[in-house]
């Protein structure tokens, strides 16, 4: 995905890819360069699901972060997804 330029035709069409990967990451870098694209890619289209995957991922990062700080491993992001937006992020 680095490679591909994000104002190339089609390249919005990996907004949901990019979304998963960046809500998987755990490295500073990773989740800096997820956040990076998708920003790029919403500065092109102006979708607001764009917008609403790159404000969604830091709370996604804080509460995965919270719950291994407590322990808990046991409930994902995904099952949380509907608590952070009402709109499908795709």
């Amino acid at each position: 995905m680095s490679s591909l330029d994000p104002a190339a035709e089609g390249a919005h069409a990996l907004v949901w890819p990019c979304f998963v990967a960046g809500a998987e990451s755990k490295t500073a870098e990773d989740r800096q360069f997820f956040m990076m694209r998708l920003a790029q890619i919403y500065a092109i289209t102006k979708f607001k699901n764009v917008q609403i995957a790159h404000e969604s991922l830091p709370l996604i990062w804080a509460m995965q972060d919270n719950a291994t700080a407590a322990g808990d491993e046991s409930s994902s992001w995904v099952t949380r997804l509907g608590q952070l937006s009402k709109t499908l992020i795709m």
